[in-house]
């Protein structure tokens, strides 16, 4: 016998009810953790799907929380010189006006660091050109 669509869905809510007792049994034991319930896939021998479990309020208390993206751009701050603070708006000079260092990709060979300008648009640039930048800009 194969699975009916209606069959995977009523399995999926119930799965999802299970998993709000799970996290409601978590958060009164002091671990506030959300799960979600990604595509469930089926065939007729049987389903499959993706469980991702999130933290809430991961950072103890009193302790600022830290951004993947500022934790990249600390960690790729050495490589543009020492005490540079990535945070402070810089004048560009490709006509992208003021920008700021949004992340850090250390993967991305050719363009890892990746800037914002004011208007929220992103651009990738190389290391050289955020030394320049970095070397050259005046800080806003």
């Amino acid at each position: 016998m194969a699975l009916s669509r209606s069959q995977v869905e009523q399995a999926r809510h119930e799965i999802e009810l299970a998993l709000k007792q799970v996290s409601a049994s978590l958060k009164a034991k002091g671990c506030d953790m959300n799960f979600s319930l990604g595509r469930i896939l089926f065939n007729s021998e049987g389903l499959r799907g993706k469980l991702t479990g999130t933290m809430k309020n991961a950072v103890a208390p009193g302790v600022a929380a830290v951004t993947p993206e500022a934790a990249a751009l600390k960690n790729a701050s050495w490589m543009l010189g020492q005490n540079v603070d990535l945070t402070k708006s810089y004048q560009g000079s490709l006509g992208i006006g003021k920008f700021k260092f949004v992340g850090y990709k250390r993967q991305a060979k050719k363009y890892p660091f990746i800037v914002q300008t004011t208007y929220g648009k992103r651009f990738k640039i190389t290391t050289f050109s955020a030394k320049q930048y970095v070397a050259n800009g005046v800080v806003a």
